[in-house]
């Protein structure tokens, strides 16, 4: 091969890697866009989007208020549709995206939200979360945010003796 097949063969290659980093992109904004209408009671089917095995991550310290990893599509949706009421009202969540980047088989979201406790108190953080995309869908995920501030604004309401399970 000479070096002008190398050229073009190389090319092909970041070309089809480009368009694989496009497509986990394009999974994580349908899988969060599904996740946005179920939060507002709307039905989803998630299993188009997460993968049947997927672990959802939540901080370590998050373990002593209900869990800090869901597993399988059920452990996420019971985890996005029942425990998340413990913390804040889903109907109330605005998020605020500000960016999203992709290298191979990871996706990182970065975003701020903001949303009103179970008492009605206004709730405002900064998430990072990391997606693991393969062939059958989202197989990872790893979400980071300020437990303490979650944490700190329910128990400036006395919400957070509730919280434990």
């Amino acid at each position: 091969m000479d070096s002008t097949d190398a050229q073009v063969s190389d090319s092909a290659g970041n070309s089809a890697r480009q368009q694989s980093i496009e497509t986990n992109k394009t999974k994580v904004i349908a899988c969060q866009m599904a996740i946005s209408e179920l939060l507002k009671g709307v039905n989803v089917d998630l299993d188009v989007h997460l993968a049947p095995t997927i672990c959802w991550h939540l901080p370590g310290s998050m373990a002593m208020h209900g869990g800090d990893c869901f597993q399988g599509i059920d452990g996420v949706t019971r985890m996005l549709t029942k425990n998340i009421r413990r913390f804040y009202q889903p109907e109330t969540i605005e998020v605020e995206f500000r960016s999203l980047m992709a290298e191979a088989d990871l996706v990182h979201m970065h975003f701020g939200m903001t949303a009103l406790t179970p008492a009605g108190q206004t709730y405002k953080n900064d998430y990072q979360i990391l997606f693991q995309v393969d062939e059958s869908g989202i197989s990872n995920v790893w979400e980071y945010f300020d437990a303490h501030r979650l944490i700190q604004t329910l128990d400036e309401h006395n919400q957070s003796s509730s919280l434990i399970c």
